[in-house]
């Protein structure tokens, strides 16, 4: 697999094997690896560039579990105390969540000291793991945004499928010795890499955690959409919609001064999102309660072909959240579908978002059309916590307003069907 920003993301879950069956089956990803130790179990699954690690804790023996240097929890063992019971310990684990963010270095060790010297947490100092196939160094840090950690990986030259330790599988569990490059298609189902990951946080702390990530990781913010304001983020208001969202971005690169990634997969982006006052209850709010507080809401996985993607993923059996039934009635939209070229019967056969680009240039030429196109998964846990969201981006950098109303209604529809959330 070529090298790109994000390394992978972590799922602690309470059933990996179901979970595993349930990305493979349904999503179409691809389990390349497996690990087993005395207190955990652990997955390996891939799409195009997208990687997604899941881990089983098998053991209720907290001393044991922080001694395995692969696995690390998604709670905060200072929370535990020194007096709990191994019963206590173990209720903190039941829940699932996608934690561990693993970001792709250049230089861990000048990495890690940067970080140390401005305060971060260090969860895991740095850890060499070797093989015949290269070394791979880890280190990990705590992130201020709830039970979020961020591996810091760095695998110059490394030729194994994704770490020392774990062993290569193949669908029917043979040793596998090759690599995994690119994307890959399975049945129409066509993912590349990972667009973006978006944090829920508490309400009034969006600000705080977007100046941690400037300072200690050097991340740059970008406008989301051109009508967005400097200071207080992208702002949506009304018919039960309160939300205040920001977005930056980090590069590889951005550990020598470089700003300017060669291409979407040399750089991750991440969304913040936090819920306005005296809106009443939202999907936010929802996260966080289910969550056991603030950490990642969704994860969105790139398509270059968005319609057969998910006309593929519903044959499947995948379930989405589908969007007002008005949508694609209200002002404009008709108009704005047909003038990129697309069928409106087609996008509302498969209840896919479509938004013009909001921040594009106002000076580009008449014949450039620059969009995006959206959908959410319903959520992949058993609580209403973590879903994937599928996007096409063609030409599109930020999100447009209409959109983000669209998808928070869908989103909500489903969580007042399910009870999750009183609207």
């Amino acid at each position: 697999m070529d090298q790109c920003c994000l390394h992978h993301i972590e799922l602690g879950v309470k059933d990996g094997s179901k979970l595993t069956q349930k990305l493979t089956s349904q999503y179409s990803f691809k389990l390349i690896a497996t690990r087993t130790s005395a207190v955990a179990k652990q997955w390996v699954l891939t799409t195009g560039q997208a990687r997604f690690l899941l881990t089983e804790i098998t053991s209720d023996v907290y001393e044991e579990i922080i001694a395995d240097p692969f696995v690390n929890l998604w709670f905060d063992p200072n929370r535990l105390g020194t007096n709990g019971s191994e019963r206590e310990r173990n209720s903190k684990l039941n829940y699932d969540s996608a934690f561990d963010v693993a970001i792709q270095v250049q230089d861990i060790e000048k990495c890690v000291k940067k970080l140390i010297d401005s305060g971060v947490k260090c969860l895991r100092p740095i850890q060499c793991h070797k093989s015949d196939q290269g070394d791979v160094k880890t280190a990990t840090i705590v992130s201020c945004v709830g039970d979020v950690k961020h591996t810091l990986v760095q695998s110059n030259g490394y030729r194994g499928l994704f770490m020392p330790g774990f062993a290569p599988v193949t669908s029917d569990g043979t040793v596998n010795t090759t690599s995994v490059n690119g994307s890959h298609n399975v049945n129409n189902v066509h993912l590349t890499h990972v667009d973006h990951v978006t944090f829920v946080c508490e309400m009034g702390t969006l600000r705080d955690v977007l100046s941690w990530y400037e300072k200690h990781f050097g991340m740059a913010r970008f406008t989301i959409n051109r009508d967005e304001d400097e200071k207080e983020g992208m702002v949506i208001q009304g018919d039960n919609i309160g939300l205040r969202m920001v977005a930056f971005e980090y590069w590889k690169c951005a550990e020598v001064g470089l700003i300017t990634p060669s291409r979407n997969q040399d750089r991750i982006t991440f969304v913040l999102a936090e819920s306005l006052p005296c809106q009443g209850p939202s999907q936010v709010d929802t996260f966080l309660q289910q969550h056991n507080g603030p950490g990642v809401q969704h994860i969105a996985l790139h398509t270059p072909d968005i319609i057969s993607t998910i006309a593929g993923l519903r044959q499947k059996g995948v379930k989405f959240a589908e969007p007002p039934s008005c949508y694609y009635m209200e002002e404009g939209k008709l108009e704005e579908i047909q003038t990129i070229g697309l069928k409106p019967e087609l996008l509302q056969s498969q209840g896919i978002l479509i938004d013009m680009e909001a921040d594009a240039d106002k000076q580009e030429s008449a014949d450039t059309h620059r969009y995006l196109m959206q959908k959410f998964t319903l959520p992949l846990f058993d609580r209403d916590t973590l879903f994937l969201e599928i996007i096409q981006r063609c030409g599109a950098s930020g999100f447009g307003f209409g959109n983000i109303k669209a998808l928070w209604r869908s989103v909500s529809a489903y969580l007042s069907k399910s009870g999750s959330q009183n609207l």
